[in-house]
Order: C-alpha cells, then sequence, then structure tokens
C-alpha cells in the first residue's frame, strides 16, 4: 500500500516584504501611526489658523471701517476748517521754517494782489516786503529777535503801491519745536483814511466857525468900498491916472468878495435844495460869463470849446452850488494856461461806476495847462492849498463839497506839459418842480 503524502503549495510573498511579525513591518506600523497623527495635528493648526485668519479679517475689516470713519470725519474738519479760513475777513499767510509761503486765504490774496497759486512757494520777503526797507519780521519773530504779537506796519504791493495793515504774528509751535510762524492781517489803509477825513473834518469845522465871522466882518467894509470907489471914479476923466486906478478899485473888490464868499459857503453848512436845471443853459451862461472875464484880463488867446452829450434837457440838482462848482472848475482852468491854451466843457451821461447804482450825468472841464505838480495833487481837494501865486486854494474844496452834496465825486487826470481834465459826477435825478420855473435860466 502506497502512502500518499500531501504537499501545500507555498502562499506567493512580496519580494521584500518583510512578515508582520517581523521588525521592520512594526517600525512602518509606528511610522504610518505618527504620520496619521501629524495629519491630523496638521489638519487642526490648519482649522486654528483658518479661524485666526477669520478672526483678522474681520478686525482688519472693523478697523478699516473706523480708519474710513476717521479719514471722512478728518475730511470734513479739514474742509470745515479751510471754509472758516477763506471766510475770514483778516488775511492769513501760512509760513515754514525756511520762509516759504505755504497756505494764504482769499483775503490774503485780495490784499496782496497775488493769486494763491502764485504766493504758495514762493518766499514771504518775495510777496510781502517791509515799505521801511527791513527785514522780514516773519523771519525775525522765528528766528527770535522780535517778540510775538500786534503791529502796525506799511508794506510794499508786488504790483507796486502801499497798504497800512495791522499784523498779528503767531509761531506754529509742535511742543517746543517751531514749525513756522502765522501771520494774520486787516487793512487798515481805509481805516487810516477815513481817521484823517475825521480829523480833517475837525480841523475844517473849527476854521469854518472862525472863517465865518472873519468873511461877515469883511463883507459889509467891502461893499462900503466898493460904493465909495465907484463913485470916486467918476470925478476922474477916462485918460486920468488917479482915474484908472480908482476904477480899478471894483475889480479887486469883487476879487476880494469872491473868495469871501466862497469862505462862506464853505464854513456854513449847507442842505442840498434840488430844483430842476437846464443843464446846457446854464454851462452856456458860464461860458460867457467866462468869456467877459477873459475879456477884462486881456486873456482872449484863450479858446473855449463846449461839447453837448444826450443828457436830458433837464435834471434835478442845487442851480446855486452846481453853478459855482462849474465856475470854479472853468475859472482854475483858464488861470492855468496864463499863455493861451483851450478850455473843453463837455458834457453826458456816464455809468455807474462799482460800488454805485444809476446813471451820473458827468461835466468835463479840461485845460492845455502845465498840469498839476505830484506834491499839489496829494492834497488837491483840501482848502487853502493852492499852486498859484496869491491863490486862497477855496475853489476845488468847494467843487469837492458840492459834488459830496450830490452824492457825487470829483475826478482828475492830468498829464504834466499837456494839461489837466476836472470830471464833475452827479447822479442823474429826475427834475423837480413845476415846468415854467425849470424853464427859467439860472440867474447871473
Amino acid at each position: 500500500m502506497v502512502t500518499r503524502t500531501l504537499v501545500r503549495p507555498e502562499e506567493p510573498s512580496l519580494a521584500g516584504a518583510p512578515r508582520p511579525d517581523t521588525p521592520r513591518a512594526a517600525e512602518l506600523t509606528a511610522m504610518f501611526g505618527r504620520f496619521i497623527e501629524s495629519t491630523q495635528k496638521l489638519e487642526q493648526a490648519y482649522h486654528s489658523l483658518r479661524d485666526r485668519a477669520a478672526r483678522i479679517d474681520q478686525e482688519l475689516a472693523g478697523a478699516n471701517e473706523q480708519l474710513r470713519a476717521k479719514v471722512a470725519e478728518l475730511n470734513q474738519l479739514n474742509d470745515y476748517l479751510n471754509r472758516i479760513l477763506e471766510s475770514m475777513q483778516s488775511g492769513v499767510v501760512a509760513v515754514d521754517r525756511q520762509g516759504v509761503v505755504t497756505r494764504v486765504n482769499r483775503a490774503a490774496e485780495e490784499m496782496l494782489h497775488v493769486p494763491s497759486r502764485l504766493a504758495v512757494g514762493a518766499r514771504y520777503g518775495d510777496i510781502v516786503r517791509e515799505a521801511d526797507g527791513s527785514a522780514s519780521l516773519v523771519v525775525d519773530t522765528m528766528r527770535g529777535r522780535r517778540p510775538c504779537g500786534l503791529l502796525r506796519r506799511e508794506i510794499l504791493l508786488p504790483g507796486g503801491g502801499r497798504r497800512s495793515i495791522e499784523s498779528s504774528l503767531t509761531l506754529i509751535r509742535d511742543g517746543g519745536t517751531v514749525l513756522g510762524c502765522l501771520d494774520i492781517f486787516r487793512d487798515l489803509t481805509e481805516i487810516e483814511a477815513l481817521e484823517a477825513k475825521l480829523r480833517n473834518a475837525d480841523r475844517l469845522a473849527t476854521l469854518g466857525q472862525m472863517a465865518a465871522c472873519v468873511a461877515h466882518e469883511v463883507r459889509n467894509p467891502l461893499n462900503a468900498i466898493e460904493g465909495f470907489a465907484s463913485l470916486l471914479a467918476r470925478d476922474f476923466a477916462e485918460d486920468d491916472l488917479h482915474g484908472r486906478y480908482a476904477r480899478n478899485f471894483p475889480a479887486a473888490v469883487k476879487s476880494l468878495e469872491r473868495t469871501v464868499s466862497g469862505l462862506l459857503i464853505f464854513a456854513r453848512p449847507r442842505q442840498l435844495s434840488l430844483e430842476s436845471v437846464c443843464l446846457r443853459e446854464m454851462v452856456d451862461d458860464l461860458v460867457e460869463i467866462t468869456r467877459q472875464d477873459l475879456a477884462q484880463r486881456r486873456a482872449e488867446d484863450v479858446r473855449i470849446e463846449v461839447e453837448y452829450g444826450h443828457e436830458p434837457n433837464l435834471i434835478g440838482a442845487d442851480g446855486d452850488q452846481l453853478r459855482r462848482a462849474i465856475l470854479n472848475l472853468m475859472r482854475n482852468a483858464c488861470e492855468a494856461m496864463p499863455r493861451g491854451g483851450r478850455l473843453g466843457v463837455r458834457t453826458r451821461i456816464g455809468p455807474p461806476r462799482p460800488g454805485q447804482a444809476g446813471n451820473h450825468v458827468e461835466i468835463q472841464v479840461s485845460d492845455t495847462g502845465e498840469g498839476i505838480p505830484p506834491e499839489v495833487g496829494a492834497k488837491l481837494f483840501q482848502p487853502f492849498v493852492s499852486s498859484k501865486a496869491g491863490g486862497v486854494g477855496l475853489g476845488l474844496a468847494i467843487v469837492q463839497k458840492v459834488a459830496e452834496l450830490h452824492r457825487g465825486e470829483v475826478l482828475w487826470n492830468s498829464t504834466p506839459g499837456e494839461g489837466t481834465t476836472f470830471t464833475l459826477r452827479i447822479p442823474l435825478r429826475q427834475p423837480t418842480g413845476d415846468t415854467a420855473s425849470a424853464q427859467k435860466t439860472p440867474n447871473r
């Protein structure tokens, strides 16, 4: 009996793969476990990092929102401060430590006659120069050479001219560090002009009272002198030397009478008495009077030219005062041409000037004399100031007073060696009174 032994075939095995019970398998198992553990930790770290990133995003979004709100608030505050700065009536100029302008407001632009685009970046001393030629006060203040505070000063404008200003100089500080200087100023030019006018008015009021008393006391003897001189002249023949002297008395007395009347007119407060005035008839009348004056002075070489515009036939004005003002201008023009020349008289309707309403009647009186010296032009309308030898200096002062009573003005322009033109401007008013009284010719 044959006994067969069954042999079990061996299971195929992975080449090189350790058996489970080998040390290498245990090592791989441990490594795999550590890998799984690391993967779990990384996943946990990733989730933690993602949550943290989400929280940071939320915090950044909140911070950005707060920052945007703060920027908007700062922009709003900056706009508000800019509006305040631009609304100020005082000029404001900010300067850095190097003396360079960093900011100007609208009032400073207007006062200095320099636009902001040219002022910013320029040196302060180039746009604000001291009239006395001294160094820039702003620079001196920043360098500690002068204290801060208020001061009056006169400056030269870049385009020419001067301005009187009151400045407040203040240092711009960041803690103890000086960053620059702030010049806050206001224009005193008009204020000083009004103060001077007020002082002059007080002086003239006192002088006027005295002049009125003197004129009143002088006028009565003048009338007697003129009357007796006329009687005396009749007692002498035409060719008698003493008769010629006597006949000169009335003319001299009339000249003195005009001066006295001028004193009274200037000193005595007057009210405007409006009436209907025919301007052309008045000018014709005054031109004829001027011709007679020129003939008496043997100054026939003065040529008179008259030109009328398109003004109404009748205007509302104080006839007596307007007549006196125009006659003064004509006499001044004739006296400015001792060697002869051309006296021009022109009337027209002029447009309103800036800041004024309504049209104006303009009466221009021009001459071809030597012109007005600059030193006299500065005080041309002051009483008792005259460039003529023996002149009293009341003619133009009376003209200005008549213009002011009519709420008008007197303008003048003079070119040395060529002549002078005066323009009397009064508001165009409707004629008043009845037609019959309006049509009459002003009294001679």
